[in-house]
């Protein structure tokens, strides 16, 4: 037969897979079948000897493919370098050492170490151990971009969206002007470069940030172990929840929330070390002081209202504080009172600010007058003087 053309029939190649399997198996089955100008296949299978592994050589149309296996379903196996063009699929792809440019199917599953996903509506590209891409001329939005031992590049275009990207033990850098529901990068960075817009960033020992040379946003990051920078180029822009993490951004966001941080001084317009939202909003700020937020009051406290009615314990230069607050545009001045069978000042010595005469007394209130210099007890009906 060698040398000769030959058709094979469906049976023949029925013998042809068990021969070869045999081989496999180690059955000392002497082979030799070469393809001829019919046989349209790359693949030759060449018996060198009784009891040798068969050589296998290429003949047909693309000589790049020492091996390729394509069954009847939608698998396809490739032992070889890259190869671009392969298409007409439907269902789901499944390859080893592969490359593609835009012609896998809507749910493909890849290994090798650079992956372009076809662009189809809501489809998913998935990978081990490569780079993943989407189209930067996409029509359709994509559902994910996922890698283990991966770095994830969407290249969506304006107006197109990803439901989520994820780097495992690598990165996600979108690109181009889409936008990105969810970016995760594990051990990796989340980066959004060009004008591209990623809704939420996680970061876990690795980074969440924009580009600061470029114009792509971040609206929310989550940073866990992680640096967190620049979330875009507008101040006051940017939400940023910060977990056992570094913050490195110089313009400041809008929003940030930390769980052990460094200095947060300029880093958002509204900084916060804790936040409890239930049933006041119980918080500490940036700058050291504890709030609480009366729950009595409406509306609820949010980051930057100058509506609202809250205690307080501060520092007031070497003075620590602890008192009540009201907002500039709402809310009342509410009073303290201190619980117990006793009061006791430790040192001995307490002060009283003086003020002018109380519009409407309760009995037992004490004040010094700032016009008399005197000392007042209310008893009920009568401011009565105590001193001399």
């Amino acid at each position: 037969m060698h040398g000769n053309a030959l058709r094979l029939s469906a049976t023949m190649k029925a013998l042809l897979f068990a021969a070869i399997l045999a081989l496999t198996l180690g059955m000392q089955t002497p082979i030799v079948i070469a393809g001829g100008s019919n046989v349209h296949s790359p693949l030759t299978v060449q018996q060198a000897g009784t009891g040798t592994i068969p050589e296998i050589t290429v003949s047909g149309a693309n000589t790049a493919i020492p091996l390729a296996i394509r069954p009847k379903g939608n698998s396809f196996l490739q032992l070889g370098p890259d190869t671009y063009g392969v298409a007409g699929w439907a269902g789901s792809d499944l390859g080893i050492e592969y490359r593609n440019r835009g012609t896998v199917t809507a749910n493909s599953f890849y290994e090798y170490i650079e992956m372009f996903a076809g662009d189809h509506a809501n489809g998913s590209l998935i990978g081990s151990h490569i780079d993943l891409f989407t189209k930067d001329n996409a029509v359709n939005n994509t559902d994910q971009l996922i890698g283990s031992d991966v770095s994830a590049y969407p290249y969506l275009p304006s107006g197109k969206t990803m439901l989520q990207a994820v780097g495992a033990q690598a990165q996600v850098e979108s690109h181009n002007s889409g936008t990105i529901g969810y970016a995760f990068g594990t051990q990796g960075f989340v980066t959004a470069r060009d004008s591209s817009h990623i809704v939420v960033g996680v970061g876990v020992n690795g980074a969440v940030s924009a580009d600061y040379t470029q114009n792509g946003v971040v609206d929310i990051a989550v940073c866990h172990q992680a640096i967190m920078n620049d979330l875009s180029r507008v101040p006051g822009a940017g939400v940023g929840i910060n977990y056992f993490a570094n913050n490195i951004n110089t313009v400041p966001m809008e929003l940030i929330d930390v769980l052990f941080s460094e200095d947060l001084t300029g880093k958002a317009t509204n900084a916060y070390f804790l936040w409890n939202n239930s049933p006041g909003v119980f918080l500490v700020n940036g700058a050291g002081v504890t709030q609480y937020y009366n729950p009595s009051f409406s509306p609820k406290y949010t980051p930057g209202a100058t509506a609202f009615e809250r205690g307080v314990q501060q520092w007031n230069s070497n003075v620590l504080e602890y008192g009540t607050e009201a907002g500039s545009t709402g809310g009342t001045l509410r009073g303290v009172r201190i619980i117990g069978e006793s009061v006791e000042v430790a040192s001995g010595l307490m002060k009283l600010t003086p003020r002018s005469r109380p519009s409407a007394p309760t009995e037992g209130m004490i004040y010094p007058d700032s016009s008399d210099h005197h000392l007042y007890f209310y008893n009920g009906t009568d401011w009565k003087q105590l001193d001399n």
